[in-house]
Formats: C-alpha cells, sequence, structure tokens
C-alpha cells in the first residue's frame, strides 16, 4: 500500500546528525508532508536509527522515513535510493530537496506548493538563498527565475540551488534517476533533463539559508565538480555565445586556484 503525500521532502545523509536535526527543525508545512532520510553509511554513533526516528517525528510533527546504506556510496546513490523509494512506495505530488545544515525560511514549503498548483505548466521550482558563515549574513545567491533565461543560463552554469527545489513526481518519473557520470555535479546534470523537457522557474524570494562550512563539496571536490561541470557543457553544448561562455569560464576555473 502506497502512502499519500503532498510533498516527500528527500534529504541525504552522512556523519551529521547534528546538523540534520537543526534542519528538520525548520521543516513547516500546512498540508502533508513525509521526510526521507537517506543515511549513506554514516559511523555508528552519527547513524539515524528507529529510536532517533520517532523522537524526531515528536519534535517536528511530520512522518520521517529512513533508508540505510551499509557502506557509503556518494551522494548521487544515496539521492537516487530515495527516489526510488518515492517512485515505488509514495503517491507523492511534488518532490522537494534539503541538505543537512541547510535551513528553509518558515513558509518556503507552502510558498512553493502554492506556487506550484497556481502555475501548473511549471515542473521544477527553486529559489534564491542567502549564504552566512558563523552566523555573519555573507550574500545572497539570486538566480533567474523566468524558464526562458533559465534555458540561455543553464548553458553557463547551474541556475538552481539544489537544496531549494522542489518539482512534480510525475515529471522526475519521466526524468527517472540522477545521472551517476557527474560526480559533484549530479544536480546540474539533473536539472539539464528537466530544463530540455519542461518549464522551469524559481521564485526571486530567499527561502533557503545556507550556512557555509569548511567541507563542504564544493571545497573539497572543486576539480572533480569543474571537470563534471565541463562534461555537461560540452554535452549540451551549442553555437552560441552562452554555450562558449559556460565552456570557457568552468575551464578557466579549472586552472586557477581557489582563493
Amino acid at each position: 500500500m502506497t502512502k499519500k503525500s503532498e510533498i516527500a521532502l528527500l534529504i541525504p545523509h552522512f556523519n551529521q546528525l547534528h546538523r540534520l536535526e537543526k534542519s528538520l527543525e525548520t521543516i513547516n508545512f500546512s498540508e502533508n508532508l513525509l521526510v526521507i532520510i537517506v543515511d549513506d553509511g554514516s559511523d555508528a554513533e552519527q547513524k539515524p536509527v528507529e529510536n532517533w526516528r520517532r523522537s524526531m517525528e515528536a519534535r517536528i510533527g511530520f512522518r520521517v522515513h529512513l533508508i540505510s546504506h551499509d557502506k557509503n556510496e556518494g551522494i548521487e546513490v544515496a539521492l537516487n535510493s530515495g527516489l526510488s523509494y518515492i517512485f515505488t512506495s509514495l503517491d507523492a505530488k511534488y518532490i522537494a530537496r534539503l541538505d543537512c545544515g541547510d535551513y528553509n525560511v518558515q513558509n518556503r514549503f507552502d510558498r512553493q506548493y502554492e506556487f506550484m498548483e497556481a502555475n501548473t505548466d511549471v515542473c521544477l521550482v527553486g529559489s534564491w538563498a542567502d549564504v552566512s558563515e558563523n552566523n555573519r549574513p555573507l550574500y545572497t545567491i539570486r538566480t533567474p527565475s523566468t524558464h526562458h533565461e533559465i534555458q540561455k543560463r543553464m548553458l553557463i552554469n547551474n541556475c538552481f540551488i539544489h537544496p531549494t527545489v522542489m518539482f512534480r513526481t510525475a515529471a522526475a518519473r519521466e526524468v527517472a534517476l540522477y545521472p551517476r557520470a557527474s560526480p559533484a555535479s549530479e544536480d546540474y546534470a539533473y536539472f539539464f533533463l528537466f530544463v530540455k523537457r519542461f518549464i522551469l522557474a524559481n521564485i526571486p524570494e530567499v527561502l533557503v539559508h545556507l550556512p557555509k562550512y569548511d567541507e563542504g563539496i564544493s571545497r573539497k571536490r572543486r576539480k572533480t565538480q569543474l571537470i563534471s561541470r565541463i562534461r555537461i557543457n560540452l554535452h549540451n553544448f551549442r553555437l552560441d555565445w552562452n554555450s562558449v561562455r559556460g565552456l570557457l569560464t568552468n575551464s578557466f576555473l579549472l586552472v586557477v586556484p581557489i582563493g
């Protein structure tokens, strides 16, 4: 029997239990929401278990489902485990994303849900995000809001902040799983599959806060990420300035040391 939910919130996890708890405490939604946590082989003391799951459900007021990997296999595998579970075992209208340590603003899910309900042609929506470090605001990431602008700028770089997105489950079934051939840029490759088939948008409002951590994937796997971006640029290359600019920009960043 499938479980019905308006939103399935997918969160991959690896050895960040305290941050995961803080993120879960920022969930607020007026409809039915189910949290799917995919633990990707965390150490025993960091692994969410059944008692923890029941405790978190009581704290946040939403159902929590745990998927546990025996060993660490990477975020792409974790995300695809979550998607596969949603596709086969849930009746969810939308799939949303969040990462451990990132925080939703209070009305994030209601705002995106209402937007998708009012704009039935849109199949994926993201938002802006604030970045902070040690509780000090740094900057706001402002992504393009219209599909036309997203189409152009995706050829340069990712137009979606992964923890801010929500997409229709029906569209995700058609796109299928996250590509495994783009390590550290799985979201860029995945959203490119969406932009080729569907109408996409960003809400020009800050709906997620992103604390900056030194061990973030862009720092630890910068070279891998840039090589993946270049491959994505080449795979989607067109004879126009945006494609050329995207390829040149990511190639330049690959040879320039990080500041």
